[in-house]
């Protein structure tokens, strides 16, 4: 039948194996016949659009194993939002170099874009703190609480594993998914503090907080803690120190804090156990 109406339309058709040869007639090279989907378009519109009886492509589906880092990502998004009653935000993978300089961060090791589409953020970012206080200056005209958080990459100084392009041996910074989140509110270092023990419960991990030996210049010296587990720091919780806020017209604390997801998601997690319910409560 397709070929009977190829022919009909004017089409040189011949059988090949697997298929059918098609030659297009000189009056239709115009080049609305250019690939395969115009010849069946060709037929289709002959038989009738209505006469055609729609059906979803057969596939198969490949199973995928879970990903504990994608797992942890999407926990933590509903913990933070449900559990802290913060609102997420999604900002540039890229630090302003004047927010830089006004933190005393030392971007010198930074990775840099030499086709920036703003050369004044051409920073690939190693931390979210830098655009979460951007976030908090932004806000401040609508109230004085503020409770936000991001999960993104950050990009490392040291080169990760994975390829620039499959044939050669360059490599990309190694980029790890982190959480992080600001807080302006009474007491903002503990509310900070807070939201961090929150999320570790949540997700079933036992973390512990140490003092620093040494601060960065845009950390509180007295409020300060890196977040450890089974050794292994992944985080803190801070104050942006006082000379910091009075930079960016912030007159109240602002708590600041940071968890590496993906040295997360390589720790191994606390059993759940669970407990039978007393059958006569007191």
């Amino acid at each position: 039948k397709v070929v009977g109406i190829l022919e009909a339309l004017g089409f040189s058709v011949s059988k090949k194996r697997g298929g059918l040869s098609v030659k297009i007639p000189t009056w239709r090279a115009t080049k609305d016949i250019s690939i395969p989907e115009d010849l069946v378009e060709e037929v289709a519109r002959i038989i009738g659009y209505d006469n055609i009886v729609p059906k979803m492509p057969v596939f198969e589906l490949a199973y995928n194993a879970p990903d504990k880092l994608q797992e942890l990502t999407r926990a933590s998004r509903a913990a933070i939002v449900y559990g802290a009653g913060a609102t997420e935000i999604y900002s540039y993978s890229f630090n302003a170099e004047t927010t830089l300089k006004s933190l005393d961060m030392n971007y010198f090791n930074y990775w840099q874009l030499s086709n920036a589409l703003d050369s004044s953020r051409r920073f690939l970012r190693q931390s979210l703190v830098p655009n979460l206080i951007e976030a908090v200056v932004n806000n401040l005209r609508f109230g004085a609480l503020i409770n936000i958080f991001e999960v993104g990459k950050i990009f490392s100084a040291n080169l990760g594993k994975q390829l620039v392009c499959n044939s050669g041996t360059e490599k990309l910074p190694e980029q790890n998914v982190v959480a992080g989140g600001a807080i302006m509110a009474d007491n903002s270092f503990f509310y900070a503090k807070g939201i961090v023990e929150k999320l570790a419960s949540y997700l079933n991990y036992s973390i512990e907080f140490q003092r620093p030996s040494s601060v960065e210049p845009w950390q509180h010296p007295q409020k300060t803690l890196e977040i450890f587990i089974a050794g292994e720091k992944i985080g803190f919780v801070t104050e942006l120190h006082p000379s910091k806020a009075q930079v960016f017209d912030i007159t109240s604390g602002i708590g600041l804090w940071q968890l590496d997801l993906s040295k997360l998601a390589e720790c191994e997690q606390d059993a759940i156990v669970y407990e039978k319910i007393n059958k006569y409560p007191t």
